[in-house]
C-alpha cells in the first residue's frame, strides 16, 4: 500500500532563529547522549540526534510565544521525538524475540524420519517445505500474540499489515478443532512450554506436540490460501513512515 507523505512548509525566519538558538546551546546533543546511555543498543546516538533535530523543527512550527519560553517546549518535543524512536525499536525487538521463542519451542522436538536411501528428491523437498511452513506459522503466532500484549488497541489498529495477519490468524484458528485451538492458545497466547501445556490439559507432551503440529499445518494452508506467505513488518505503521 502506498503512503501519502505530507509536505511540511519551510520554517519562517522567526522559527528558524528559534531552532538555531537551541542548536547553538547543544540541547539536542545533550538529550540524545542521555537517552543513548539509558537505552544503549536500541537506537544509535547519531539517529537520536537526527530525530531530535526533526523534533526541534516541529517544535518551532507548533510553538506559540504566548505559551511561555521556547526552550522548555522545545526540549519536551525533542525528547518526545527521540522516545518515539526508542519505543518503536523496543517494540520491534520484543516482537522479533517472541517470534524466535515460538520457533524454538515448535522445533525443540521436531522429528523427521527422512532417509536418503528410501526417499527421493521430491519427498525431501516436501519435507523441507513442511518444516518451513511450521517455522512461518509459529513465528506469525508468536509475533502476533506479542504485538497484542505490547500495544494498546489503538496502536495495534494503526499497524495495518500486522492487524490483517492477526485477523487471518484468528479466523483460521477458529476453524481448528477445539483441542488444537486450546493447545495454540496455551503455547502462543499464554507463552506456555509444551510441558506446561501438557500438565494444564491433563495430557502427555506427545499429544500436545501432535496437536501443535497438526494445527500449524492447517493454519499454514489457511494463511497461504489467503495470500500470507511472508512475515509482516513488526513496525508496521507505528513508525509513521519514518524509517
Amino acid at each position: 500500500m502506498s503512503k501519502v507523505v505530507a509536505l511540511r512548509a519551510p520554517l519562517t525566519a522567526a522559527q528558524a532563529r528559534c531552532v538555531e538558538e537551541i542548536l547553538a546551546q547543544g540541547v539536542v546533543e545533550r538529550v540524545a547522549r542521555a537517552l543513548s546511555q539509558q537505552f544503549a543498543g536500541l537506537v544509535t546516538l547519531d539517529d537520536l540526534v537526527q530525530l531530535g533535530r526533526e523534533g526541534l523543527s516541529e517544535a518551532a512550527r507548533a510553538y506559540k510565544p504566548d505559551e511561555g519560553p521556547f526552550l522548555p517546549f522545545a526540549r519536551w518535543r525533542i525528547r518526545g521525538a527521540m522516545l518515539d524512536a526508542v519505543r518503536l525499536e523496543a517494540f520491534e525487538a520484543r516482537v522479533a524475540r517472541a517470534g524466535v521463542r515460538a520457533v524454538d519451542e515448535a522445533l525443540a522436538f521436531y522429528e523427521d524420519d527422512f532417509d536418503v536411501l528410501r526417499h527421493d528428491e521430491d519427498e525431501r523437498q516436501r519435507r523441507v517445505d513442511q518444516l518451513s511452513d511450521a517455522v512461518l506459522v509459529a513465528t506469525l503466532l508468536g509475533m502476533v500474540s506479542e504485538a497484542q500484549k505490547a500495544c494498546s488497541p489503538d496502536e495495534l489498529a494503526e499497524q495495518e499489515e500486522l492487524l490483517q495477519v492477526r485477523e487471518l490468524v484468528e479466523r483460521g484458528t477458529s476453524e481448528l478443532p477445539a483441542k488444537q485451538q486450546r493447545v495454540l492458545a496455551l503455547l502462543y497466547k499464554e507463552g506456555r512450554t509444551q510441558e506446561e501445556a501438557a500438565r494444564l490439559l491433563g495430557k502427555d507432551v506427545t499429544t500436545v506436540r501432535r496437536n501443535q503440529k497438526a494445527a500449524l499445518v492447517r493454519l499454514r494452508k489457511w494463511l497461504s490460501f489467503h495470500g500470507i506467505d511472508m512475515l509482516p513488518d513488526p513496525a508496521g505503521e507505528l513508525s509513521g513512515g519514518r524509517r
